[in-house]
């Protein structure tokens, strides 16, 4: 698909971001469904959905959060899920650390690009579907990993997504890594946790506020260790 396009300045703490976005979602996803109405297939709709172009509130979040970890991220590894536009990976990478954005939708690599140049960082990219670890190009084998973080924020939007994520989150963390969520309360957080848990993961939770499009909004952030 072509987009409109828009550039922003996203400050987080002491940092500032020069992001690339959707110009308009709505109109973006309509452009979509007229596609569909035309006669193309409607699986178009799950394929490339553009919900990957835009700065969400829950990326704010879990940025606030690495922006408060300090020096700690320093030379750590650290993975991101579903990245979107990748502003936990662009932040970590400014903060010094080694960065693997991962992602499945094919135009996400584009406004990685752009996002990089502008940005003056350097972050690796994979794409990856987490029902499906072992078939992502560049992270096998996948039992070696032993990422120090795997960061990732409102991923869980699907039924299926608590078994799934909290699956492919535990193998990527390895047995030393740990975990950081961001969500902003959606309906299927709670049996994620819990699928965490099952998993031996313990959580501690923070609940920021972080104003958005549509008003301020709670984002409760999720930093899992091992039990």
């Amino acid at each position: 698909m072509k987009y409109k396009l828009k550039t922003e300045t996203v400050a987080i703490g002491s940092q500032t971001l020069r992001i690339t976005a959707l110009e308009d979602l709505d109109s973006t996803v309509d452009q979509l469904f007229d596609r569909i109405n035309a006669g193309e297939d409607p699986r178009l709709l799950e394929d490339l959905c553009p919900y990957f172009g835009v700065v969400w509130p829950a990326a704010l979040a879990l940025c606030e959060s690495m922006v408060a970890m300090g020096s700690t991220l320093k030379g750590a590894r650290v993975l991101e899920v579903g990245c979107g536009l990748a502003l936990p990976s662009l932040l970590a990478a400014k903060l010094g650390a080694v960065v693997t954005a991962t992602d499945f939708h094919p135009d996400v690599p584009e406004f990685l690009k752009l996002n990089l140049a502008a940005n003056k960082v350097t972050v690796d990219y994979r794409k990856m579907d987490w029902k499906d670890l072992n078939a992502t190009e560049g992270l096998r084998p996948i039992k070696a990993l032993g990422y120090d973080w795997v960061v990732g924020s409102d991923i869980l939007y699907e039924r299926d997504h608590p078994g799934t994520v909290a699956e492919a989150l535990t193998i990527l963390a390895g047995k030393s890594g740990r975990i950081i969520i961001a969500d902003p309360l959606r309906p299927y957080l709670q049996a994620f946790v819990d699928e965490m848990k099952s998993r031996r993961w313990r959580a501690d939770e923070l609940t920021l506020q972080v104003r958005g499009k549509n008003g301020t909004q709670d984002i409760l952030v999720l930093a899992f260790n091992r039990t």
